[in-house]
């Protein structure tokens, strides 16, 4: 992971105590890359966990129109976000979306996107909640 790699290097510098005005303005640079890569991270987990959302949701939606018989499973879904890829997995068969909401409110990665998670179980509207979690993304950035 970059954030470590550039926190053990750092480390380093503060240790061997270089002194110098080049070594200062390193350990700054270096610090405010972390800072830089920890955003980075963060922003890219968010949409991970948008993309593994909507996927989780319209493989759900095959499986009800029985278009889909597998098992759930993890493999579906791209590592890296916060939801945890189980509790997505255990989305397919849920056939009511107050069922699918519930499960997901039990996740606090799932707190970003509650309202228009809340909103798409009352309309079970796709598209709509693509829109709106894009919106919320957005708006977090």
């Amino acid at each position: 992971m970059p954030v470590l790699m550039i926190r053990r290097l750092t480390h380093r510098l503060i240790h061997h105590r270089q002194g110098t005005a080049a070594a200062v303005i390193t350990l700054s640079s270096f610090a405010l890359l972390t800072k830089v890569l920890s955003l980075v991270q963060q922003a890219l987990s968010q949409e991970l966990d948008v993309q593994n959302l909507l996927n989780a949701l319209r493989l759900r939606q095959a499986y009800l129109r029985g278009e889909l018989f597998p098992e759930p499973s993890t493999e579906w879904y791209l590592p890296g976000g916060r939801l945890p890829l189980a509790v997505l997995a255990s989305l397919l068969t849920m056939a009511e979306p107050a069922q699918v909401l519930a499960t997901l409110q039990s996740s606090p990665a799932a707190m970003p996107w509650l309202p228009a998670l809340t909103a798409w179980a009352a309309r079970a509207d796709l598209v709509a909640l693509q829109r709106a979690l894009e919106r919320r993304l957005t708006e977090m950035a």
